[in-house]
């Protein structure tokens, strides 16, 4: 298993040692099978997941939001679902949706 990583403040030590390749976001969102999502909800995480980077998503790759529902646009995330079923040449095959904005 290959990972990669986007983090604006990356401790490169680390990623060095666990062989983590630090990409940017859309690089990590057209490669990745996985794309899981780690981090504080503020102005410039907010819908850091929208329909233009739901649409740049690897085929068949998945989506998990393990931290604040805002992170992701929620209406986009759902038109996006809905067009899985709709055209088989659309990318992201599922998502798990935990936290959901209130």
């Amino acid at each position: 298993m290959k990972l990669i990583a986007c983090d604006e403040m990356p401790n490169r030590e680390f990623a060095a040692q666990l062989a983590i390749e630090l990409v940017t976001l859309d690089e990590l969102l057209s490669r990745a099978d996985v794309v899981t999502l780690h981090l504080p909800m503020n102005a410039q995480t907010s819908c850091v997941i929208c329909g233009d980077s739901l649409a740049r998503m690897k085929r068949g790759s998945l989506l998990v939001n393990t931290a604040r529902g805002g992170l992701v646009n929620e209406s986009d995330l759902e038109s996006a679902l809905h067009l899985v079923t709709l055209d088989d040449d659309y990318t992201l095959s599922r998502s798990s949706v935990r936290t959901l904005t209130v």
